[in-house]
């Protein structure tokens, strides 16, 4: 494997970091919604998702284009009210509602302090956003729908007091209803709670399940939250598509109030004037919004009316927007590409360099060539040396890796075992890929459990493990290739032998052979036996590289014949029928232990794909037992368990033949 292809490898993993590490950021998107259809304009809002909550939309950078042709637009503010009042409809674009904790475990000052956080939130909002609020307090729960009458909403949060139980799920469940009725297209809930909830008749997952159902995002404020409590929150808020705002004491409050008030300064009104030509057509708009470096992307299908077949007061009845989002980061637009797409396609690109590094055959015509070939430690060429000397990146990642598998006992035990499985590598490259594999495989976990610390140490951990299985089923597979070629190899050099040819000359005969590993070995120990090393050293090496105890009952077969004399071609053909009846007796010894062998699989592989088809189709199902100490500690007990039985199990159908 070149240095140059061992450098695409490194790039393209470091490229799939650099992806992940976007991805797993929540790259910003934009959101249509609200569209409402006259016969000359339409007017919609334009959300913004995943924003930091200090970044603000640019109005002047809005471009909306239907069709491919771009059409002229205004963009109020963000944060601005709707312009023209409410829709004909009557219906509430944005709707939000408040839900306070008033247990008993609140103090006076903890309550005066999360009104005064509250009607700060209100104050940040936009004037046609309607508001409620309701409390977790039990039995008695005051109830506001959403109303647009902040001097009503104020006046009911001034007279809040602490008591009771607390019933955070029946709250939520009570807000989702209240949105509903008031027929918001994007409602909201603020939650301000510690995370205990002792009297609920609702469960966690009966109102996730619900806020994932209306697409409701739910902003937490965990306010002086335990450990115990803090999961509770933070899968209330990250299951529905919210924040977790943390407030540890009171006068944290305000400031968390108003982070989550900053998601409605991030959407603004936008006014699109329509052609003649798009009257009483289905268009597809298409948005266009920067904010900050981001340039966020967003598209609906809706239709315009045709004059006289127009709803009256222009609106077009059951024109809702079919939503597409998009998003422009680091790497480019990647409008509709869904993120496991993206990550296949890295990882495919990465196996093929692989397999395209580890398959060209090096050949010469010369014995030096060969010989060359065919030393533990090759001399890079002057090609790998050129480009590793102009690459400093590869240069210090070569250097760095060297230095870290040194010249002891590690890198012997590598060059052996990279010999043995025929990968034409150098021991410090191979480390190197394997780094660069860890690395690939730690960020993709890491997206799929949505937590970088498990992510890089699981994805590391089974990463290096797996490319150790793989150096090592590798060099098994070659070493059993051998050794099923041997007794025929060796059937051909008892016929050489008779007809009066060397063991030298039989043995270069062998090397000849395009039968692989066995060719290949046989030609490196002719290449030996040219150097002035005996025939019985240089098989006896072949014996140790391929752990063969076979060709070491050969060779000695040859050393007593050499001294004493008598028929070496006899002794050979009795060992290679020795070989083939041993052969045949540990293929019928794996016959009969082939249902052991199956059922060992199936018990270790079912509870692995069962997770991992779980970790897909129900995630919220399984994050406790990674994002919970009681959850950690039973995956490390399952684990070991799981380790435990494939030992006992291996043990049991293994039968030594």
């Amino acid at each position: 494997m070149t240095a140059r292809r061992l450098a695409a490898v490194a790039v393209c993993c470091l490229l799939l970091a650099l992806s992940g590490g976007t991805a797993g950021a929540a790259a910003p998107g934009g959101r249509i919604s609200a569209v409402e259809v006259s016969a000359d304009r339409v007017q919609f809002l334009f959300t913004a998702q995943g924003l930091p909550s200090g970044t603000p939309l640019d109005p002047r950078s809005v471009k909306v284009t239907a069709g491919g042709r771009s059409l002229p637009a205004r963009a109020e503010p963000p944060g601005a009210p709707r312009p023209g009042g409410s829709p004909t409809g009557g219906g509430n674009a944005r709707a939000v509602m408040l839900v306070l904790d008033t247990s008993g475990s609140m103090s006076a000052a903890d309550l005066r302090a999360a009104r005064t956080g509250a009607l700060s939130f209100l104050g940040l909002l936009p004037a046609d956003v309607p508001a409620g609020f309701t409390t977790t307090g039990t039995p008695k729960r005051p109830l506001v729908a959403p109303t647009t009458d902040r001097a009503a909403l104020e006046k009911a949060i001034g007279r809040i007091r602490p008591g009771g139980e607390t019933a955070l799920y029946d709250a939520v469940s009570v807000a989702l209803d209240r949105l509903a009725a008031a027929g918001a297209e994007e409602g909201r809930i603020v939650v301000l709670s510690d995370g205990r909830d002792s009297a609920s008749r609702a469960t966690l997952s009966q109102v996730l399940t619900r806020l994932r159902a209306t697409r409701t995002p739910a902003d937490v404020v965990a306010f002086r939250t335990a450990a115990t409590s803090a999961g509770t929150l933070r899968r209330l808020a990250g299951d529905s598509g919210g924040r977790l705002l943390s407030s540890p004491d009171a006068r944290r409050l305000n400031a968390a109030f108003a982070d989550a008030a900053a998601a409605y300064r991030q959407s603004m009104w936008i006014s699109v004037t329509l052609p003649e030509t798009l009257e009483g057509t289905s268009f597809r708009l298409e948005v266009l919004v920067r904010a900050g470096s981001a340039a966020i992307r967003a598209a609906a299908s809706t239709a315009a009316a045709g004059g006289p077949t127009a709803a009256p007061g222009g609106d077009v009845p059951g024109a809702v927007p079919r939503e597409e989002t998009a998003s422009t980061g680091l790497l480019g637009p990647t409008a509709g590409v869904p993120l496991a797409a993206v990550l296949g396609v890295c990882f495919v690109a990465i196996m093929v360099l692989v397999l395209l590094a580890g398959g060209g055959r090096r050949s010469g015509p010369e014995w030096a060539a060969r010989i060359e070939r065919y030393r533990l430690r090759a001399r890079p060429s002057p090609e790998q040396a050129a480009s590793r000397a102009r690459n400093p990146l590869l240069r210090w990642a070569l250097d760095l890796s060297e230095r870290s598998v040194g010249s002891g006992e590690l890198e012997q035990r590598l060059a052996r075992d990279l010999d043995r499985a025929g990968i034409l590598l150098r021991p410090h490259e191979w480390t190197l890929l394997r780094a660069a594999v860890a690395l690939g495989s730690a960020v993709v976990l890491s997206l799929v459990l949505g937590n970088p610390l498990l992510g890089l140490l699981v994805g590391s951990l089974l990463a290096w493990a797996a490319t150790r299985i793989y150096l090592r089923g590798r060099g098994d597979r070659r070493l059993t290739a051998f050794a099923d070629q041997l007794p025929d190899a060796l059937q051909l050099v008892a016929g050489s032998l008779r007809s009066g040819f060397s063991v030298a000359q039989s043995i270069e005969r062998l090397a000849g052979l395009q039968l692989q590993p066995l060719g290949s070995e046989m030609a490196r120990a002719v290449a030996q036996t040219r150097l002035g090393v005996s025939t019985e050293d240089a098989l006896r090496s072949v014996a140790d590289r391929m752990n063969c105890r076979d060709l070491h009952w050969v060779v000695l077969a040859i050393q007593v014949q050499r001294e004493v004399g008598g028929n070496l071609a006899e002794v050979i053909e009795t060992t290679v029928e020795t070989m083939r009846e041993r052969t045949r007796l540990r293929r019928q010894i794996r016959a009969l232990s082939a249902e052991g062998r199956f059922s060992a699989y199936i018990l270790i592989a079912l509870p692995i794909a069962t997770s991992a088809l779980l970790m897909v189709l129900r995630p919220s199902y399984m994050r406790p037992l990674y994002t919970t100490t009681p959850g950690l500690a039973m995956s490390l007990v399952a684990t070991l368990l799981i380790v435990a039985g494939w030992l006992w199990m291996r043990q049991t159908v293994k039968v030594e033949a």
